[in-house]
């Protein structure tokens, strides 16, 4: 272990000892998404962004704890992606880090991150979903085999949430729990629908203004039927109102009345 001109401990000039999991490479390769000039001054400031930089933990521990089982595609993306970028890993995942060349020093540094971040990526799928991408050679491979598979539009998928919604009930549920779980399905259907919006720049029709409070109109009134008959008076409050609240709002409203 060594330090660089900036007092970085880094691993040492030898570019099999990166491969280590204690070391780290700053000291060894530059930062390959930095330029030259920035690079050192960025890695005595925040280490994390180079994306070779590991450290004893992450071959510990699992990157997030919900397992990939289909459904739920929507909600483990984004909590995935946001354990990724605080590692500043996304650039493996998305491509826009490429492998080096063989023969190029930082290729080890390269391989052993993709090889851990892919590993992250498995050990968060269902076995089923395991063995079905268990031949993707690299992360970025991986990534786009589930992207492709589980985020397209897809009318059966589309069909279970729209059901899945109108029937949805609060029951034995506390309203915070039920506002959770109506509010993941939306959030789910809603993913890959486009609001219509106008493009022209010339139009002062306010469609967009329009769309999104036809969405909330929607959204509130399902939240509001799916709640126990026990908030029926506070329900009809909100329906008087003129114009009706967002939706946040309406739960907000009906969560004081809860406590």
């Amino acid at each position: 272990m060594t330090a660089n001109q900036f007092g970085v401990l880094g691993s040492s000039p030898n570019p099999s000892s990166s491969r280590h999991p204690a070391n780290s490479i700053l000291g060894s390769f530059p930062n390959p998404l930095l330029n030259p000039i920035s690079q050192q001054i960025n890695q005595v400031q925040n280490p994390f962004r180079n994306p070779y930089y590991l450290t004893h933990s992450d071959f510990t521990s699992n990157l997030i704890h919900l397992t990939l089982t289909g459904g739920n595609f929507h909600l483990w993306r984004n909590q995935l992606e946001t354990a990724l970028k605080a590692r500043n890993k996304m650039c493996f995942v998305d491509g826009s880090l490429k492998a080096p060349e063989e023969n190029d020093p930082s290729f080890q540094d390269w391989e052993q991150c993709d090889n851990l971040v892919k590993t992250w990526i498995n050990n968060c799928l269902s076995v089923d979903i395991q063995i079905s991408v268990s031949t993707s050679k690299t992360a970025n491979e991986l990534w786009t085999n589930l992207k492709n598979r589980y985020s397209s539009a897809n009318p059966t998928r589309d069909f279970e949430l729209v059901r899945a919604i109108s029937t949805i009930k609060q029951g034995s549920s506390s309203v915070t729990e039920y506002y959770a779980r109506i509010k993941a399905l939306w959030d789910e259907l809603y993913q890959y629908k486009r609001v219509p919006s106008c493009k022209c720049g010339k139009c002062i029709c306010g469609m967009d203004k329009v769309s999104l409070e036809e969405q909330n109109k929607d959204r509130l009134l399902q939240f509001l039927m799916g709640l126990n008959d026990s908030f029926e008076h506070v329900t009809n409050q909100i329906l008087l109102m003129d114009p009706l609240p967002d939706v946040n709002k309406a739960f907000a409203q009906v969560g004081q009345v809860e406590k």
